[in-house]
């Protein structure tokens, strides 16, 4: 847009206009709610909105609703910057239209009748005191607008998207002026003769010349092309290096520039350079919104120009807007300042609270040649905010894993690279932009405020309406050298977007990427030679340490997409190396498959460079059953596979090609998990083309299932004839015991019969790892051999219990004919079994209470008889490879008798019968490959045990007996049939079973005992015995197929080992006649069995 000259604006006044015009009259407010701002629109029929020395200006135009709306837009950019200082009615603004196309001003004049340094409106927003004279129409600053090609809706965006008159940007730059971004300089002897005024008004305070010098009142200006005579006392900008300094500037730009450039020259698109008569009154930061540049693709200020607005005197929380800005160059930084909301009073961030700031920025990247790792969270979810913009040249930036870019505002972009060439990026964090409009990483130079037919840039690219312009280095070159990515990028409008104007030369994704949105190239460009230039997208090259793509295929890249790629003017495809599955539409030039690398998915491709979908790896259409379309042609080199699923009802993958089909390498056709009953056929077209050359030079089936034999044959036009076999020995020949090979055979019956409840197990069985191992698994789970261990766990119960109670009988030296003497015991163990041929393994635990009452006999005082009740709980736990978990509640009946001489030498024997009674529950799983069942069974089961034990005692001192005893037990178990809860097609359906064992104990057992006088006594005794069981140790447990009754196999187990070594210890502490207690604690060892046990024991006689 071109300017009107403020020198002339500057002597406008605004005086002398009435109030009562019917203009349209809007409230502007910061974004605390309070006024800001009153904007009166003046259409042609409301008088004048401003007057200058030739008069006033009347509107030459009426406002349209959507110019209104924008105008307000910038506005409300300038309330949420200021904060107004005082309290004072909010500013006035008059605002009308006039005639000079593509034009606009802008001015306040300066307050106090011109002798004070601020504007009026400046005066206002401070908090200053003005004079009435200052303000006599009532407006503290006007604004004209000239007719355009402007846009009918304008969102706020970091950069200028619409192509047209940005005319939000003219109304901030244009007011910017009468906020005081002016010099106050004029001409004082004709035209091009600028001096300072008598007071310096604007910012001229802040300026300096080419040699540092500061500003001062009525200094004559010496520039390039103009006819000053030279002076020593003059501003000297013969370099056209003239500044703006002050703290906040400097605390901005932190030595990477020397200040805030403003200029003297313009220089023009068509590379002439002319005095710019607006005489330093613009900010010529590159491309700033603020400048008067022919291009400018800023539609905010900078922070350095927030930092000029500061040393004016405006109160701006600048980190509101700015989390950090680096204008050097060449500079290696970690960027530890995070961007987030700011507190109440403006003086810190609050971490993890998002900004909402208007066109807030996390970092913005000035200069050239920096190398810039982000470190910290960027927050914002501000209209047009964003995490990261770079401009400059050659900038490097990493974004830490971990890191979170995030900005979800309305027109957010998460990083942007907006200006130069050759930077590259790192991106390992969390990169997103949720909000309308929203893109993840935008690669643009958005379009010039001007619109492009004035000026425009882009990568190669430098042009007018008038066409061509001369090639300008900063953008000779790819915006984007490279991009790598292994993090995350997620985008509403697009995740990844290069437009028109933004060439990137290479985008890698790899380990660890997730892009959420669209990947967008607008990109269309030629190089010298006439040839496309292109954006390769990288799919699987490995990643070095710090996150950058080393050229290397990565074969565990895994990569899955649900978006779009659009970029059939400049995207080609390569996959180099892994698994990536793509589902959408993709719109490319050129696509490539590499050798070792695999692509799936249910996409379409359309080729629009006229080259082929080239396939040298592995092309694998759909998730499970899917379908690729090309739109063009698709080429299969002699590496290349065609890898076609099919499944149990025939269909099959489809690659569609609407083009040619030219064939090698191999097609390899792989069968689904499913249901595939005996004697299964199918036909399958896994290829269909417009035309074909060539062929496959193998076709193959892959050797998915371990149980299954699939066969093709070719029937021509790309059909295939697909047949199945199962071989009788499917199952069983992966077992390992004879257990194992019952239930193969019984598995293969089960599958011959097919009924529909099973067909789930057998998709499991027939398609579990192609080796065999889970099917090894299965034969094993499917078993009932898990109960073999419950019943060896009650087995042991039976005995514990009844040992208990023996062993809670008088104890040696209680009186003879004392009558009948209560006694209570708690016990208890744990032990392990080891899984050992047939042997299940298993931990078990059991605790319990034994209470009886026994006496020894008057007319035999050798003898005591007793009877008890028990009542216990066991737990088993199975182990690898079988899972699930057996319980028991036991209640049992005995009666116990012992012969033993008080003398403690000479015979002993005892004996003890129990009848019991149990309550069982077995919880098992059934797990391996994709199959999963829980079955459970309860049960009510019976035991019986005898005991007898007989041995000789020597004296071996007067308190210490020793000698050998040998014992017999017989214990029966009987369980009824069970049937199982759970999944029909491995429920089993138990026949009833019985148990028996006999066991006998050959060992020691040593007992001594100490006298300690008043009626008390301690005796202690210690056993070891070789414990060996005598009858068969197999039980053999038939099961049922609860789908199919008529299949059944038994299971032969080992349910106790053979022999075992025996240590048990005690001790007695009796006091008087009626009271004693003791404590025993036992051990046993062998075949893999080891276990421990206690009983801590009670006796009270009475009588």
């Amino acid at each position: 847009m071109f300017l009107k000259s403020l020198t002339g604006l500057f002597s406008l006044t605004l005086a002398g206009l009435s109030c009562a015009q019917a203009y349209e009259v809007h409230t502007i407010t910061t974004p605390a709610g309070q006024p800001a701002f009153e904007l009166r629109y003046f259409d042609p029929a409301d008088g004048p909105f401003v007057s200058d020395n030739e008069g006033t200006q009347v509107s030459t135009w009426a406002w349209s609703p959507h110019l209104i709306q924008q105008i307000n837009q910038g506005v409300r950019y300038w309330a949420s910057l200021i904060q107004p200082q005082g309290a004072l009615e909010p500013a006035v603004i008059h605002i009308g239209t006039y005639d000079a196309w593509a034009n606009a001003f802008g001015l306040s004049i300066l307050g106090d009748g011109g002798r004070n340094p601020k504007t009026v409106l400046q005066m206002r927003l401070q908090g200053l005191p003005s004079s009435p004279a200052s303000m006599e129409d009532g407006s503290h600053a006007a604004f004209g607008l000239g007719p355009s090609v402007y846009p009918t809706v304008t969102h706020f965006s970091q950069i200028p998207l619409t192509g047209k008159d940005d005319i939000v940007s003219t109304a901030i730059h244009e007011l910017g002026h009468g906020f005081g971004i002016i010099s106050s300089i004029r001409n004082t002897a004709g035209t091009l003769t600028p001096a300072f005024g008598d007071v310096l008004g604007g910012w001229a305070s802040l300026m300096v010349d080419d040699n540092g010098n500061p500003a001062r009142p009525g200094q004559v200006i010496l520039c390039r092309g103009c006819p000053n005579p030279a002076a020593s006392d003059v501003f000297d900008v013969r370099q056209d290096k003239g500044m703006l300094v002050g703290p906040h500037i400097d605390e901005v730009l932190a030595g990477g520039l020397p200040g805030v450039p403003v200029a003297m020259l313009k220089h023009k698109v068509d590379g002439t350079v002319s005095v710019d008569d607006n005489y330093m009154s613009h900010i010529e930061l590159k491309n700033s919104m603020m400048s008067h540049q022919s291009y400018r693709n800023y539609t905010g200020f900078m922070e350095a120009e927030l930092a000029v607005l500061q040393d004016l005197g405006y109160t701006i929380d600048r980190r509101n807007f700015f989390g950090r800005s680096i204008y050097g160059s060449g500079l290696d930084v970690v960027n530890t300042q995070g961007y987030s909301a700011r507190n109440a009073e403006g003086t810190a961030y609050l971490p993890g609270s998002y900004s909402t700031a208007l066109l807030g920025l996390g970092l913005h990247v000035y200069g050239s040649g920096n190398r810039i790792r982000q470190a910290a969270d960027l927050l914002t979810a501000g209209e047009g905010g964003a995490g990261i913009r770079v401009d400059g040249e050659g900038n490097a930036l990493t974004i830490d894993p971990g890191v979170r870019v995030h900005a979800d505002g309305s027109s957010g972009q998460g990083i942007m690279f907006a200006y130069g060439r050759n930077h590259t990026l790192v991106q390992r964090g969390d990169v997103e932009a949720l909000g309308e409009r929203g893109v993840g990483l935008r690669f643009d130079f958005g379009t010039n405020v001007f619109t492009a037919a004035f000026e425009d840039r882009g990568s190669y690219i430098h042009a007018s309406a008038e066409g061509p312009l001369p090639p300008l280095p900063e953008l000779d070159g790819p915006l984007v050298t490279q991009a790598d990515i292994s993090g995350r990028v997620a985008g509403r409008e697009a995740a990844i977007y290069m437009s028109a104007n933004a060439y990137v030369a290479r985008l890698n994704l790899m380990q660890g990427a997730r892009i959420e949105g669209d990947i967008v190239s607008l990109y269309d460009q030629q190089d010298d030679l006439g040839a496309q230039r292109l954006t390769t997208v990288s799919f699987g090259q490995r990643a070095d340490v710090a996150g950058r793509a080393t050229g290397q295929a990565d074969a565990d890249f895994r990569f899955a997409y649900t978006g779009n790629i659009l970029g059939g003017k400049n995207l080609t495809l390569t996959f180099d190396g892994g698994d990536t599955r793509l589902n959408g539409r993709n719109e490319v030039y050129g696509a490539e498959i590499r050798p070792g690398a695999r692509l799936g998915g249910n996409a379409t491709y359309t080729m629009t460079g006229g080259g082929a979908l080239t396939n040298q790896g592995t092309l694998a259409p759909g998730n499970s059953l899917g379908r690729i379309d090309v739109i063009g042609n698709y080429a299969q080199t002699a590496s290349g596979t065609l890898q076609a699923e099919f499944d149990a009802s025939g269909a099959s993958d489809v690659l569609a090609v609407s083009g040619t089909a030219t064939l090698a390498g191999g097609l390899d056709l792989m069968p689904m998990a499913g249901w595939y009953a005996d004697g299964w056929s199918a036909t399958a077209s896994p290829l269909r083309a417009g035309t074909v050359a060539g062929d496959f030079d193998t076709v193959a089936l892959s050797p998915v299932s371990p149980t299954l034999r699939f066969e093709a044959a070719g029937l021509g036009a790309g059909q295939y004839d697909l047949s199945m076999t199962r071989p009788a020995d499917a199952y069983g020949r992966y077992g390992a015991s004879a257990n194992d090979l019952r239930a193969g055979r019984a598995l293969s019956q089960l599958a011959a019969l097919g009924t529909p409840a099973v067909q789930p197990l057998f998709r499991g069985l027939d398609f579990s790892a192609p080796d065999g191992h889970e099917v090894a698994q299965a034969l094993v789970q499917v078993s009932p051999a898990p109960y073999s261990t419950g019943l060896a766990a009650s087995l042991r119960r039976d005995r514990a219990a009844a040992d208990a109670a023996l062993r809670s009988l008088a104890p040696d030296g209680a009186p003879a004919g004392s009558g009948w003497a209560g006694h209570a015991a708690l016990f208890g163990g744990t032990g392990r079994q080891d899984a050992r041929g047939t042997l299940v393994g298993g931990r078990e635990t059991l605790y319990g209470v034994v209470a009886g009452s026994s006496r020894r006999l008057e007319a035999a005082p050798d003898v005591t008889v007793g009877f008890s009740l028990d009542l216990s709980e066991q737990k088993v736990s199975l182990r690898t490879p079988y899972r699930g978990e057996a319980k028991a509640t036991a209640v049992g009946l005995g009666a116990q008798w012992r012969y033993r001489p008080d003398a403690g030498r000479g015979w002993t024997a005892q004996s003890a019968a129990r009848l019991g009674v149990e309550r069982g529950t077995m919880d098992r799983q059934v797990a391996f490959a994709d199959y999963s069942a829980r079955h459970k069974a309860d049960w009510t089961g019976y035991g019986v045990s005898a005991q007898a034990e007989g041995g000789y005692r020597f004296a071996l001192t007067e308190s210490l007996s020793a000698g050998p005893f040998v014992s017999l037990d017989y214990a029966r178990l009987m369980r009824p049939g069970v049937d199982e809860s759970g999944a029909q097609a491995t429920r089993l359906m138990l026949d009833r079973l019985h148990a028996d064992a006999l066991r006998s104990r050959l060992g020691i057992d040593a007992r001594t005992a100490w006298d300690l006088g008043g009626e008390r006594a301690v005796s202690a005794r210690l056993q070891i015995s070789w414990d060996r069981e005598w009858l068969d140790r197999d039980v053999s447990q038939t099961a049922r197929f609860d789908a199919q009754p008529a299949v059944s196999f038994a299971s032969v187990n080992t349910w106790v080992p053979r022999d075992t070594l025996g240590l048990r210890a005690g001790l007695d502490w009796r006091r008087g006649e009626r009271v004693s207690v003791g404590l025993e604690l036992g051990g046993q060892t062998g075949g893999s069995y080891r276990a421990i046990d206690g009983q801590l024991k009670l006796r009270w006689a009475f009588r």
